[in-house]
């Protein structure tokens, strides 16, 4: 076989190749046809061979349906079907609108004539008969102006809910007692019967004493009819007859120094020593002390009378001379320093030492009588200040001299004077020595 090797055909009017029998051409190179056409080529045989547009053509008639396809079972078809797959049969197949879960034009057109996507539509449009046929997933959103429920089954708004919660808040609004909720059998109910038979096991143990809890009047009754002499220890000194009340005066010590009949409370004089120095807490309702009934062995006459004739705190006439030599003070003496509470009920005299520029507190100041305090300032320092408080609130006094008062070099004695009313006056007599 002969083989011709050929870089480049070229001719004015194009090169006409003729392959002979028996010989092939074979390129070596990729043929740019150059827009031209490959004329007169034979029907493929192999997978390799050039397709002509004739063998293309009938090819794609065999495939110019959906039913021609391996994958595709197209059966019955009506107008406006559509192709959905199938996952049972793993195949595409035709089906309604409907059946392929497809909202038509005409759903759209009735949803409200608003076509887009998404759209409101209608209880009845949503679901067949307006009733859904399995649970409603909401996704996380929220069910808007739903009306207040009126049916058992009717689905909850949220003022309904607060509204019945905001009525049930407090125990006075719940119905039902205790009785309605079951009891376990560790934590019991607590009962009136209950609490007496345990106070009984617990306060009964070992001392033959019994009780009686009375539902009625809520009263427990205690009975030591049962009690025996070996149930009272033997420290007590005290047989057990005494308990019954039934004593004698055979039971009671002989150094006890009291009859039987003081135990019954039918006491009589002849009954009661000399010496029995009976405290005087033990007189009327025990708030009197043995001080307060010495001071009656002081009288010498009607008590009551003694204190009619003495003068009136308010009104009367005060005759003779009043003497205040014997009138006593109640003297306080401050610590250094620059603030100082001086309370009225308990000083008289109040001695300080004022280390700087000084507030004087004076509390309990009484309304309507007249109240004197003596202040003396120890301090020996000129110069200091000083703020005047009642009850911690600022007053400005009235200052005897028109002038505030100040520490001197030398003690100073300084005069408080509250006539009741709410005025004050500060009096001060500077350079005592």
């Amino acid at each position: 076989m002969s083989e011709l090797s050929v870089d480049t055909l070229s001719g004015s009017s194009g090169v006409i190749v003729t392959i002979k029998t028996g010989h092939t051409l074979t390129l070596v190179e990729d043929l740019d046809a150059g827009t031209a056409k490959l004329t007169n080529v034979g029907e493929p045989t192999a997978s390799s061979d050039a397709a002509t547009k004739n063998y293309v053509d009938t090819q794609l008639l065999t495939l110019d349906t959906l039913g021609e396809l391996t994958n595709v079972t197209i059966t019955s078809v009506s107008d406006n079907e559509v192709l959905a797959y199938d996952s049972t049969s793993s195949e595409w197949i035709n089906q309604t609108a409907s059946e392929a879960g497809l909202a038509t034009s005409g759903d759209l057109t009735s949803h409200s004539s608003d076509t887009s996507n998404p759209h409101s539509v209608t209880v009845d449009q949503a679901f067949s008969a307006g009733v859904p046929t399995g649970d409603l997933n909401i996704n996380s959103n929220k069910l808007t102006s739903v009306s207040d429920p009126t049916a058992a089954q009717d689905a909850a708004t949220k003022a309904y809910v607060d509204s019945q919660v905001a009525s049930k808040d407090d125990l006075s609004e719940l119905t039902g007692t205790s009785d309605d909720i079951t009891e376990g059998t560790t934590n019991l109910f607590l009962t009136n019967e209950r609490i007496d038979d345990r106070f009984n096991d617990l306060f009964q143990a070992g001392t033959a004493l019994t009780g009686t809890y009375d539902d009625a009047s809520n009263t427990y009754t205690l009975n030591v009819d049962s009690l025996t002499n070996t149930n009272i220890d033997a420290s007590a000194a005290i047989d057990q007859s005494k308990l019954n009340l039934a004593i004698t005066n055979s039971e009671v010590d002989a150094s006890a120094a009291i009859d039987q009949s003081k135990l019954n409370l039918a006491i009589t004089d002849s009954e009661v020593d000399a010496s029995a120095a009976i405290d005087a807490t033990k007189i009327h309702d025990g708030s009197v002390t043995n001080a307060e009934f010495g001071y009656i062995g002081g009288l010498t006459s009607d008590a009551q009378t003694q204190l009619d004739a003495k003068l009136a705190l308010s009104g009367g006439t005060m005759t003779g001379e009043l003497d205040l030599l014997s009138f006593s003070e109640t003297y306080v003496s401050g610590s250094s320093g620059t603030s100082f509470t001086i309370d009225t009920d308990d000083t008289s005299v109040y001695l300080f030492n004022a280390s700087g520029n000084t507030t004087i507190n004076f509390t309990n100041v009484p309304s309507g009588v007249t109240k004197t305090i003596f202040m003396r300032d120890a301090s020996n320092t000129a110069g200091h200040t000083f703020t005047w408080q009642v009850n911690g609130s600022t007053i400005t006094p009235k200052f005897v001299g028109g002038t505030a008062h100040e520490s001197t070099a030398n003690y100073d004695l300084i005069t408080f004077l509250s006539i009741g009313n709410g005025e004050y006056y500060i009096s001060a007599q500077t350079d005592w020595s």
